[in-house]
């Protein structure tokens, strides 16, 4: 675990990885706590296992965490793709995933 951000406003959590696979995925958690973090706007979100119904003797947790709104990522995903557009840096490392989630 180490801090990161020009202002160490980013807790990085770093995990042994079970599979090497492309690269693509690091095998760290990065969380942000600086000013674009504020959660503003955001809901409560119920959290369930997905398996939870196909193996009915085991109890799994559920969760009602407090998460930033769709409408949020979304915005901030597009604002990212147009400075993108507008630098030319269409292509490149990372990138692919503001792109998917812009379209799904």
């Amino acid at each position: 675990m180490r801090l990161g951000g020009s202002h160490n406003d980013k807790l990085i959590i770093a995990y042994p990885a079970l599979k090497t696979g492309t690269g693509y995925v690091s095998s760290t958690v990065q969380l942000e706590f600086g000013a674009r973090a504020t959660g503003e706007p955001h809901r409560v979100h119920a959290v369930s296992c997905d398996i939870a119904s196909w193996i009915e003797s085991v109890t799994f947790p559920t969760a009602l965490p407090l998460v930033m709104a769709v409408e949020r990522t979304f915005w901030e995903k597009a604002t990212a793709a147009h400075v993108y557009c507008c630098q030319g840096r269409l292509r490149g490392d990372r990138y692919s995933r503001h792109w998917y989630d812009l379209v799904s």
